[in-house]
């Protein structure tokens, strides 16, 4: 905060702390929308809406004379809110906003006006998220238990190495050595675990292409795109692709900000990838294009 003269912030909440849901109401006033929200909040999350914060956007309408109306609602319960203004109000900073980390992440990596179906992988030291957008709006969050830690701890007690020899090891395997039949007990031991995650990734990509609307082929999923600060595995995107039979990218998280054409940021695409979320919560404030509240 001194360092960079830091007043004002805006805070991600992460998604296993808070809600995302889909709600079709009756089309009413814009200022009465907020208490429409409020009366059948209790339907849709397990916290009593005296004690949720939410914030909602309103996504469309629908039905005859298109009299009802579709919104995308942020669901935070409000002890959480409470427990991370306490802790940024000890450091003088003061929160402008907060938002659900999946929408964050989803704003950086998926092209602006892209109206596309796609899975976002956010492959993390602690957890892995895991989200569904279209027409660029968050249709499913969930998490798994793999991360990078815990492909580091299991590496570290089957080979005993420093914290350092384990860095340099993901960074230099290679998924696609081990396609290639290279028969190495490092290599096995960190393929055991990518494709243990590429299982995880399957189970929710088949029961989303299996489970959407039939009658509406937008839902189906088009791609996968692969961020978080783990993703750096090399070969991992392709490792992916081939398994699931899909596309699937290593995020651009710089494309909703400048054109690679005008400006080269300093730091480096393997980098940049744990900074989805952070570069998501600032394009509201620098974008011509303000998002509806």
């Amino acid at each position: 905060r001194k360092e960079h003269d830091l007043h004002f912030i805006r805070a991600s909440v992460p998604e296993t702390k808070s809600y995302i849901v889909k709600m079709e109401l009756p089309r009413v006033a814009d200022a009465e929308v907020r208490d429409a929200v409020e009366i059948h909040l209790e339907e849709y999350v397990p916290i009593p809406s005296r004690e949720s914060v939410f914030d909602y956007k309103v996504l469309g309408f629908s039905g005859r004379d298109c009299s009802r109306m579709n919104l995308e609602v942020s669901v935070v319960h409000e002890r959480t809110i409470q427990g991370y203004l306490e802790i940024f109000g000890g450091t003088g900073l003061t929160v402008a906003s907060f938002e659900n980390e999946a929408q964050a992440v989803a704003r950086a990596v998926v092209s602006k006006n892209d109206p596309s179906t796609c899975m976002i992988v956010d492959f993390g030291a602690f957890r892995t998220g895991i989200y569904i957008v279209a027409n660029g709006s968050i249709d499913f969050t969930t998490s798994i238990e793999m991360s990078g830690n815990m492909l580091s701890n299991m590496l570290r007690g089957k080979f005993l190495l420093s914290p350092e020899e384990i860095e340099e090891m993901k960074r230099t395997f290679d998924c696609n050595v081990f396609l290639l039949n290279e028969e190495q007990e490092a290599a096995g031991a960190l393929m055991s675990f990518v494709s243990a995650f590429r299982d995880e990734i399957s189970k929710h990509f088949v029961f989303w292409q299996t489970h959407r609307d039939e009658k509406n082929d937008v839902d189906k999923i088009q791609k996968i795109i692969l961020t978080g600060s783990e993703s750096i595995l090399t070969g991992l995107a392709q490792y992916l692709s081939g398994s699931l039979d899909i596309s699937v990218e290593l995020a651009n998280v710089w494309q909703n900000v400048f054109d690679f054409n005008e400006y080269i940021p300093e730091i480096g695409k393997r980098d940049s990838f744990q900074y989805s979320a952070a570069i998501g919560l600032a394009l509201p404030s620098v974008s011509k294009d303000k998002e509806p509240r």
